[in-house]
């Protein structure tokens, strides 16, 4: 075999192509399966689309570097010696892009983590303070029974019934407003949603849900406090900014055959920030990962986010495979 086989060998050829392929095929194999694979799983849309333009464009820029000198110029050794460290380059920035994704990665989800954990804890808290107050208002009722007895015996030994129904109208009322509501058979959507209802009614914004969902979703209980924990969240700290009729929040949820769909509209100040068609976070040291956890949930669950305003309304919409 001589010089007309095209390659950058004399001779043997296919013995030193086979014995490269021996050595190098395995190690990027384990390399790909160890390192690229595990990535490759949590590498959304638009970030395979760039991995996949990268390397469009270095085997490109391979292709031409080849075609400048030739083939047959790859049998001078400075040559050869180029050629190869353009691949051991192409193959670094290959190996420095997917470290970067992965950092990246890891810290976004440790940001999440934090998040979903910092929900869980305030929901926590929230249910345990509420669950005092309620215990410590019971025992107070339960002390001052005996009064409230006496003093609608009294009424009524005195002939005074209208008295008796309106006192004891009044203390319906109050223990009424002990009970905690029942916006749906979700508990986790009814604690969450009743929070933000209560945090709403302490502010004087209006606050309206309509849920119409089955007690049982097929969808973690920890995404779901996340999802509206962050939606409503967001909703609450832009309607305390309004006054007026814009002091609003509507939440709504249903199920649609194999879909979940979750809005929330709520009025705002009309001031937005958004970047390359995405709105980012208007609060102060805010970095935008409460939006980015809403977006990656409804990816997990093959849903998708839609997040739009007008004058003073912002729309939220989520939708989840469930």
């Amino acid at each position: 075999m001589g010089r007309s086989d095209g390659l950058p060998y004399l001779g043997c050829a296919p013995l030193i192509l086979l014995l490269a392929a021996a050595v190098f095929l395995p190690v990027l194999f384990f390399v790909l399966k160890r390192h690229y694979q595990i990535m490759a799983d949590s590498f959304t849309n638009r970030e395979s689309i760039y991995i996949s333009t990268l390397s469009i464009v270095l085997c490109v820029a391979l292709s031409s570097g080849l075609i400048c000198f030739g083939y047959l110029n790859l049998y001078e050794p400075m040559n050869l010696l180029l050629y190869i460290a353009l691949l051991i380059s192409i193959f670094a920035m290959h190996g420095i892009c997917f470290k970067l994704l992965d950092i990246t990665h890891e810290k976004m989800s440790a940001q999440r983590k934090y998040d979903e954990l910092h929900c869980q804890l305030s929901l926590q808290v929230e249910q345990y303070r509420r669950i005092s107050n309620n215990m410590e208002a019971t025992r107070r009722m339960r002390h001052d029974l005996k009064h409230h007895m006496i003093t609608i015996q009294g009424f009524l030994q005195g002939g005074n019934v209208k008295e008796a129904e309106q006192y004891l109208d009044h203390y319906l009322l109050v223990t009424k407003e002990l009970e905690i509501p029942k916006l749906c058979d979700n508990a986790v959507v009814n604690t969450v949603a009743d929070y933000y209802r209560m945090l709403s009614a302490e502010q004087d914004i209006c606050f309206s849900a309509r849920i119409a969902i089955p007690a049982d979703l097929a969808v973690q209980d920890i995404d779901l406090s996340v999802l509206i924990g962050n939606l409503l969240e967001n909703a609450f700290d832009a309607a305390l900014l309004v006054e007026g009729e814009a002091r609003f929040i509507r939440f709504n949820m249903a199920c649609f055959g194999k879909m979940l769909a979750v809005t929330v509209d709520n009025g705002f100040n009309g001031t937005v920030k958004m970047e390359a068609g995405r709105y980012l976070s208007t609060k102060d040291q805010h970095s935008g990962f409460g939006l980015a956890s809403v977006e990656a949930i409804a990816e997990k669950y093959s849903g998708g986010v839609e997040f739009t305003h007008e004058a003073e309304v912002f729309h939220s919409s989520v939708m989840l495979g469930i």
